[in-house]
């Protein structure tokens, strides 16, 4: 067991062991192509735009950047500024992390019930 603290918050991990239970394949099965310019395109033809997550925090990375670099190595203002660079890591990270669960348990179900089960995202399929 691990127990941390990451960008302000707590973690704990820990590892355990299990024996996988074998499932039945219940669906179509589809190809998904990870690219650059599109995050995923299926065999389906539905494809998935690429989350823009460090484009939108760019200039709040920068300007934060920039702000560590001019405090003083060693003072409580330098700790207080990278932990405030390190949330803007993580909410970066999770933003990506979120996109791809989003798009991995779409994958793991049929397409026609996410209407059904209310799956809504900012970066919604593309036909």
């Amino acid at each position: 067991m691990r127990i941390f603290k990451g960008a302000g918050d707590w973690y704990i991990s820990f590892k355990y062991e299990q024996q996988p239970n074998q499932t039945t394949k219940k669906g179509n099965i589809i190809g998904v192509d990870v690219g650059i310019n599109t995050l995923a395109t299926c065999s389906d033809g539905t494809k998935f735009a690429n989350v823009k997550a460090y484009k939108q925090a760019k200039k709040r990375l920068t300007r934060d950047r920039r702000r560590v670099s001019k405090k003083e190595p060693g003072s409580k203002n330098r700790a207080k500024a990278v932990k405030r660079l390190a949330k803007i890591h993580k909410k970066v990270t999770d933003i990506r992390a979120d996109a791809l669960h989003k798009l991995t348990t779409w994958a793991s179900f049929k397409p026609q019930h996410h209407s059904d089960r209310g799956f809504e995202c900012k970066w919604n399929a593309q036909e």
